[in-house]
Parts: structure tokens; C-alpha cells; sequence
């Protein structure tokens, strides 16, 4: 037979068996094998990040409440508002007195050498025992406004620490009668963690509140007394 017949049908017995359905059919299950043979390992990638996703979530509920009660103090802020039935001016001639703060039921004595200068300091002996020194940081007479710090406060006297203040006095009814806000801004008495009952957030805010509360409304009685 001429080799040029015989090469041909051996070129025609290889295309039939390549495209043959038996030929065909081997591929197509070997290339489905390789693509599908490639998911599990997609899968089980998008299941792990899911599975650590779900883990890290049930860490952080166990975890983030223990952390915010462990937190160190935070700034606590007290307000308290009182109406007085007399002007500004004459309201401003008592609070405005930094050496004297007879009118506060709490405080028994005043010593401030330097009078009412930015920088001065008055030490304040308390009805209930304890003394505290307070520094006079802003005045604004044509403001009717003062701000203070103690910087050592005695926790027996008020449970805070660093403790800030300001009075600003206010006319009403075009200067016939007059309001006095009284805002502090401090920090619990216990300034580390886990404090006690009578020294956390709450009884700091408590305490000072009261503070704040009780000489406004006796500052209302010595003014409209003219005491």
C-alpha cells in the first residue's frame, strides 16, 4: 500500500478516536472533575472565615462588658439652677465676694488673703469638719461670672476630685429679678478601678448635686433677706 494511503488513515483512525463519544465523554469528566474538584477547597476557605468571624464575635461578648466595667473614671458634670426675687447686682455682691462664702450652709469659715484676684486661693473650713483649698481660675464682674478648682478635695466633705466650677448670674424680668447657674465638672473620689459604693460616679454626681443644690437655694434666702 503507498505510504501516502496508509498515512492517512492512520491520521483518520486518531481524529476518530479523539472525537469519538467515548473520547469526549473522558474529557468532559475530566475537566467537570478539575472544576468541581476546585469548590471544596473555595468552600472550605469561605467556611473558615465565616467560622472565625463567629468565634471572634462570641470573644468580644464575653470580653467588651469586662472591659467598659473595668474602665478608669470618667468626667462627671452636675447643674443646678435657682431664681432669685432680687437684680443681678446685688446677687453678684455676695457670690462675687470670693472671700466670703458665709452663704453656703456647709461652710463655716473663709480665709482669702489675696481677695478676689484670678489666682487667689481661699481656704473653705467646713460645719461638717475638714478644710479645702479652692483657687479662684476666672472672675468676670461685667460677665457675673467666677470659675474655680480644687485640685485636693476631701472626699469627706465631697466625694469628687478635681473639681471645677462656675456661677454665672443671669437678670429675669429686665433685671428685677435674677437666676444663678451653678455647674461643676469633676471626677469620681475613687480615681482607680472598682470603687467603693460611696466613692464611684454615682455618688460623686449625687454628692455634688447636693452640694450645689443646697447653697443655691441658701444663697436665694441671704439675698432676699438682705442678711
Amino acid at each position: 500500500m503507498p505510504c501516502g494511503i496508509k498515512d492517512s488513515r492512520n491520521r483518520l483512525r486518531q481524529d476518530q478516536f479523539l472525537f469519538s463519544p467515548t473520547a469526549l465523554g473522558n474529557r468532559v469528566r475530566t475537566e467537570s472533575g478539575r472544576a468541581i474538584g476546585s469548590r471544596p477547597d473555595s468552600d472550605q476557605q469561605g467556611g473558615s472565615i465565616v467560622a472565625i468571624r463567629i468565634i471572634s464575635f462570641i470573644i468580644a461578648l464575653f470580653v467588651m462588658p469586662g472591659l467598659a466595667l473595668a474602665h478608669g473614671p470618667t468626667r462627671q458634670k452636675a447643674s443646678e439652677t435657682v431664681e432669685i426675687d432680687a437684680s443681678p447686682e446685688q446677687v453678684w455682691a455676695v457670690i462675687g465676694a470670693f472671700g466670703d462664702m458665709s452663704w453656703h450652709p456647709r461652710v463655716a469659715m473663709t480665709d482669702s488673703p489675696k481677695g478676689a484676684e484670678v489666682g487667689a486661693i481661699r481656704t473653705l473650713g467646713y460645719s461638717t469638719g475638714g478644710t479645702m483649698e479652692e483657687e479662684l481660675s476666672k472672675i468676670d464682674p461685667a460677665k457675673m461670672t467666677l470659675s474655680t478648682f480644687i485640685g485636693h478635695v476631701n472626699v469627706d466633705v465631697l466625694p469628687a476630685t478635681n473639681y471645677s466650677s462656675t456661677m454665672t448670674v443671669k437678670p429675669l424680668d429686665g433685671g428685677a429679678r435674677s437666676e444663678v447657674t451653678w455647674r461643676a465638672a469633676f471626677y469620681r473620689g475613687y480615681p482607680n478601678n472598682d470603687p467603693p459604693a460611696e466613692l464611684n460616679d454615682e455618688a460623686a454626681v449625687t454628692g455634688v448635686s447636693a452640694f450645689l443644690r443646697e447653697g443655691l437655694d441658701n444663697l436665694k434666702t441671704v439675698v432676699e433677706s438682705g442678711s
